[in-house]
């Protein structure tokens, strides 16, 4: 999660942005080449709007915080063995994000 402002998009963006549920939902963009996730947006009040990226697609992964859970576990492609929290369902999920945002906003 990074804050809207700390991202710049090209100026010929080679991706669609989609949303797929009621506000407050998030704006998802898919490459137009690949169909690949590029990145989301999520706007909590008029001046706070937050983006969301997958990790893969940072050159420079060092610079990301470790994974501290899996988020809506329960439409996973694959299995995870690993000790990090599960967290299954579409409300589960949303709540595990909504915490995770407020302790590292702080």
């Amino acid at each position: 999660m990074l804050w809207d402002n700390t991202i710049t998009l090209p100026a010929e963006q080679p991706f669609t942005f989609r949303k797929y549920r009621a506000p407050p939902a998030l704006q998802r963009s898919t490459c137009d080449a690949c169909g690949a996730p590029v990145i989301g947006f999520l706007r909590l009040a008029p001046f706070v709007r937050l983006a969301f990226s997958q990790a893969a697609n940072f050159s420079e992964q060092s610079v990301l915080p470790l994974p501290s859970v899996h988020i809506f576990y329960h439409s996973r492609g694959l299995d995870v063995d690993d000790d990090l929290p599960k967290i299954s369902g579409y409300w589960s999920s949303e709540l595990a994000v909504t915490r995770l945002l407020f302790s590292r906003a702080t």
